[in-house]
């Protein structure tokens, strides 16, 4: 799990963790990586007091946003990360998002 307060990124961050049981029923249409690392998820709530669920994956990323986009899919990172470690240094670089417009900057786009 990428912990709360992680040094390498220089302060807080969101919590992620690899995929269980759970989400994969929820994001059957994720995709892990060749050497069987599986995708990441986070959840977290906006300051507005959306909620929010982040999946990376190895075709890129998706944010299910409690909005008028959730019932359309979301909102979508067209950007294939190579391995796990690669997405996890994405997601370091994120923070701790406090708005939909913190993943807008980042790339994400409405589905």
């Amino acid at each position: 799990m990428i912990g709360r307060n992680d040094a390498l990124s220089g302060g807080l961050i969101m919590e992620m963790h690899e995929f269980t049981e759970s989400e994969w029923m929820g994001y059957s249409g994720s995709t892990g990586w060749n050497n069987g690392a599986p995708p990441l998820f986070a959840s977290g709530t906006f300051e507005n007091g959306e909620q929010y669920e982040l999946i990376l994956d190895a075709t890129g990323g998706c944010l299910v946003v409690d909005d008028d986009h959730m019932t359309s899919g979301g909102y979508v990172l067209r950007m294939a990360f190579p391995c796990q470690s690669a997405a996890i240094a994405f997601a370091k670089g994120i923070g701790t998002p406090t708005h939909k417009l913190d993943f807008f900057l980042i790339g994400l786009k409405p589905l």
